[in-house]
């Protein structure tokens, strides 16, 4: 490290480097998700969409972020978490790029979704990484630290969000967020290391080759369905068809899951 970002380093500790870009991100990632709440009737209002409809933003962005998890996670271990973490505060800060220019409804969910998986990235490494970088009889700490900040973007999120929303609109909320991201990318390349990753790229290449992409996929349409299903278990009821159809295929998925993860030589 060089520069300003060094002389930061050489006064402070690495691990509060390390956790004011994790936290950061963990707390704008879960604010994001509660703010958008308090946004759904003003975009339903612009883009003439009723609120079942919008509600959908808040549904998509939690799908992808609960069955990318996982995934993220194990990818993180063969390509390094330092590379997936900052990769995922590009493509969340990406996503709240193409949110705030989105013209049309059907942009705005697919720019949802990028956040979604932008902050799946972030999120299945910001705990590893606070552990990696705090010594072990402070790892309860680091814990405690990362859940802390977790909590108080579900707090502060409707908070900060509908202030902005008052003031300049929903579409402030999304550039807000652009720009913290921005400054998160920024201070996580300097910061950040990751010494968990093999520097061997053959080694690399073969962990490529061997992901289990069938373990992923079928733990994502678990989660995804299992979601779906018990959002609309609600209004639909929980005798509804489609309902009871949706339960059954995520819980056939998870054993196909299971079993396959018996089987698989480098499983999830």
């Amino acid at each position: 490290m060089t520069g300003i970002f060094g002389k930061i380093a050489a006064k402070f500790s690495y691990k509060w480097l390390v956790y004011s870009s994790v936290g950061m991100a963990a707390f704008v990632t879960v604010s994001d998700q509660t703010g958008t709440t308090l946004a759904l009737p003003r975009i339903g209002h612009e883009f003439s969409a009723d609120i079942p409809t919008v509600q959908w933003l808040y549904l998509v962005y939690t799908l992808f972020i609960s069955a990318l998890l996982l995934p993220m996670g194990k990818l993180s271990d063969t390509l390094g978490r330092r590379r997936i973490y900052i990769l995922g505060l590009t493509v969340f800060s990406a996503g709240s790029v193409m949110a705030y220019f989105g013209q049309e409804f059907h942009l705005l969910l697919v720019a949802k979704a990028i956040q979604g998986i932008g902050a799946a990235m972030v999120q299945a490494n910001g705990l590893a990484l606070m552990v990696e970088a705090f010594p072990n009889r402070q790892r309860a700490s680091a814990i405690g630290l990362y859940m802390a900040a977790i909590g108080t973007g579900a707090v502060m999120g409707p908070v900060i969000g509908g202030l902005m929303i008052d003031a300049w609109g929903w579409r402030s909320m999304y550039l807000g967020i652009a720009v913290i991201g921005v400054m998160e990318i920024l201070l996580s390349v300097y910061v950040i290391r990751d010494s968990a990753r093999s520097t061997n790229q053959s080694r690399e290449s073969r962990s490529i080759r061997s992901f289990d992409w069938i373990g992923a996929v079928l733990s994502a349409g678990v989660l995804s369905l299992l979601l779906i299903s018990l959002t609309y278990s609600y209004r639909l009821g929980w005798t509804n068809q489609l309902v009871l159809t949706g339960l059954s295929m995520s819980v056939l998925l998870l054993v196909g899951f299971v079993v396959r993860e018996l089987r698989c030589e480098d499983p999830m």
